[in-house]
């Protein structure tokens, strides 16, 4: 936070840089800054509390295999792993937030879920990048649970985990000429259907999502209405409240059986209810409240094998590593 905070300010009131995206002269909304500096404080302690905690307490009792630094130095070959591993991170990161990002694009999800992130638009700011819904956090850091398969080396987990905290800061600079600045995402978070993933591997470019220019910016009136969304949404609809409220009990049920203060279903089960029921729980809300656009929207013009494979992937890179996770520290 921290860090995120001195971007910010080195660059809304240091004024360290020269382009800003917007071509807007509506200032920053107060209110605004703080909605995205609560939940992405949220992200921050959700690593810390379930992910962090969760691998060292595994790692403590023999529940999640580890390479130890006497292991990575036994042999040159294994040392050249880690260091691969090292490389090997950045990389893995833009394949996981490609195809899990694109996954929660699907209306359902985007309803209950990821449009908390694109409350942002053209006006994005660092503390906006991990400005999530928490069930959001779950899945997007559910990137270092490649560390349960390989790369078990404990730096590496860490490694992983400190680049998705930070990283996203840069991207959502909403500068040109800041570090490590990224106008394609920026576009992404203007025109919504397009640029899922970053620059690094051209993913959109090969499935049909790549755009390169914006066009039109939302105009200015839209965006300072936008502003007012924060405060509308401290009373959110009915169907959200009941889905947030589900989102609680999914912390609740996993925090309680791995204290061990309340135990109500076996290990299996817990591991389903924390990882797998949450996707659940937004198609069949979005079912029950009336969906006005195709289910897959805005991928319901794609093949269906293009769809399929995304999701296919989404779901063993997101899903399984949070399953496997919570059936590890509490079975």
């Amino acid at each position: 936070m921290v860090y995120i905070g001195f971007f910010y300010v080195s660059l809304y009131k240091w004024d360290w840089a020269e382009r800003r995206f917007s071509r807007s002269e509506v200032p920053l909304n107060i209110g605004k800054l703080l909605h995205n500096i609560w939940y992405s404080l949220l992200g921050a302690v959700q690593f810390s509390v379930f992910w962090e905690l969760a691998f060292i307490y595994g790692w403590r009792f023999g529940k999640i295999d580890y390479v130890s630094d006497y292991q990575i130095l036994d042999s040159a070959g294994s040392l050249i792993w880690f260091v691969l591993g090292c490389f090997y991170v950045p990389v893995y990161r833009i394949g996981h937030f490609y195809f899990t990002h694109r996954f929660s694009h699907i209306h359902s999800l985007y309803r209950f879920v990821h449009s908390l992130h694109h409350r942002n638009t053209d006006d994005i700011e660092p503390f906006s990048g991990l400005c999530m819904h928490p069930i959001e956090h779950l899945y997007y850091i559910s990137c270092v649970g490649v560390s349960l398969f390989i790369w078990k080396h404990p730096f590496l987990m860490l490694w992983n985990a400190v680049h998705l905290l930070i990283s996203p800061a840069a991207a959502h600079s909403g500068w040109e000429d800041a570090m490590q600045s990224d106008v394609f995402h920026f576009i992404h978070h203007a025109k919504f259907e397009c640029n899922y993933g970053t620059v690094g591997v051209p993913f959109d470019s090969w499935f049909g999502t790549f755009r390169d220019t914006i066009g039109n910016i939302v105009a200015t009136s839209t965006r300072t209405d936008e502003y007012k969304l924060v405060f509308r949404n401290l009373f959110p609809k009915v169907e959200n409240m009941i889905y947030n409220m589900f989102a609680a009990s999914i912390y609740l049920v996993y925090f309680g059986h791995f204290t061990g203060w309340l135990i109500l279903f076996e290990p299996k089960l817990v591991a389903f209810y924390v990882s797998v029921l949450p996707i659940l729980m937004a198609f069949i809300l979005n079912y029950a409240v009336g969906n006005q656009k195709p289910l897959i929207w805005p991928f319901h013009k794609e093949p269906f094998h293009v769809f399929w494979f995304h999701v296919l992937v989404a779901v063993c890179v997101s899903v399984v590593p949070i399953y496997v996770l919570v059936i590890s520290v509490i079975g």
